[in-house]
């Protein structure tokens, strides 16, 4: 497996954040007990996706902050730069794609040392899982329709698994591309910035090397065709990402008080598999700290993107 490296443009941080912070005893949510070989298929951004079963484990997520450099890309499966964006709205789709994707691609680039980079969605949340669930009970939103807002994701979860990557991999390339890049190892990285300084709801990461791949569930995610309810003609195919059943062992950490010149790089899916076999994927959800729910809603935007490696074989 390939080295990870970092370059002077995207340095490690080395600072505590002032905001709150320390270890967080918490839940978070894994996939229902008993339900490992259901196939579950799920469409965001509906009102059913907010009702879906989930079952609450007791964790303690430790902060990351005087021990940054402890954690990578390659080790842990995520790792936190010091980054700063032109753009700080993150209000317009056009100005995110000509400011912000560029600035990921050329930190992907330098930071993992991927010979090219091609971003294919990105996501902006600004509203808490708590008032979306809330709004959707009172007004009794049937499970078909959209939710137009956004909220952190509340539960352990993988964006992409193996089927996954690979379908957005044929789809995001042209067919001469997916030619060029099938032979060298590739991947998918997310990269996620807070938007303001997080207050609340701050963003889980668990230590890829204590998920056994046998924790991990498939899930089918459909997206819509368009806006409005998500009947069954409007949906496009399904992509597989994956859910976890809780463990003991799952070692979860979080940076505390995020500011809008952080990022956090996230390894969702690689070709080249870890020192003992497994996959390299990072299990992440967004949780509630006993002290934050009075606290100004967190805003972030993630970027995805299939990251590629020519210089590297596929498998290492």
């Amino acid at each position: 497996m390939a080295s990870i490296t970092t370059t002077a443009t995207a340095t490690l941080l080395t600072k505590a954040a002032p905001a709150m912070g320390g270890d967080v005893e918490t839940t978070i949510n894994y996939h229902p007990a008993g339900m490992d070989g259901t196939l579950n298929t799920v469409i965001p951004g509906t009102a059913g996706s907010y009702r879906r079963k989930f079952d609450p484990a007791s964790v303690t997520i430790k902060d990351i902050r005087g021990q940054e450099n402890q954690f990578s890309l390659a080790e842990q499966g995520f790792q936190l730069l010091k980054h700063t964006s032109e753009e700080k709205e993150f209000m317009d789709k056009d100005r995110i794609k000509g400011t912000a994707f560029p600035e990921v691609e050329e930190l992907l680039k330098k930071t993992t040392g991927a010979t090219d980079v091609r971003i294919f969605s990105h996501i902006v949340r600004r509203t808490p899982w708590e008032s979306i669930t809330k709004e959707i009970e009172e007004k009794q939103i049937p499970d078909e329709a959209r939710v137009g807002k956004i909220g952190p994701a509340h539960f352990a979860h993988i964006d992409q698994g193996p089927l996954g990557a690979q379908q957005l991999f044929d789809e995001t390339l042209s067919p001469e591309e997916a030619a060029r890049f099938s032979r060298t190892r590739w991947g998918i990285i997310n990269v996620w910035r807070p938007i303001k300084p997080v207050r609340r709801n701050p963003l889980a990461l668990c230590d890829m090397r204590s998920v056994p791949d046998r924790d991990l569930i498939p899930v089918y995610t459909r997206a819509p065709r368009d806006y409005g309810s998500y009947t069954a003609e409007k949906m496009a195919k399904s992509y597989q990402s994956m859910t976890a059943k809780s463990n003991p062992d799952h070692a979860w950490y979080y940076a505390s008080g995020m500011t809008p010149d952080e990022v956090l790089m996230l390894q969702i899916f690689d070709t080249n598999k870890a020192a003992d076999g497994s996959s390299r994927r990072t299990l992440h959800s967004a949780f509630s700290h006993p002290d934050d729910q009075a606290l100004e809603p967190r805003e972030s935007i993630e970027v995805r993107s299939l990251v590629f490696w020519e210089n590297e074989p596929i498998e290492a």
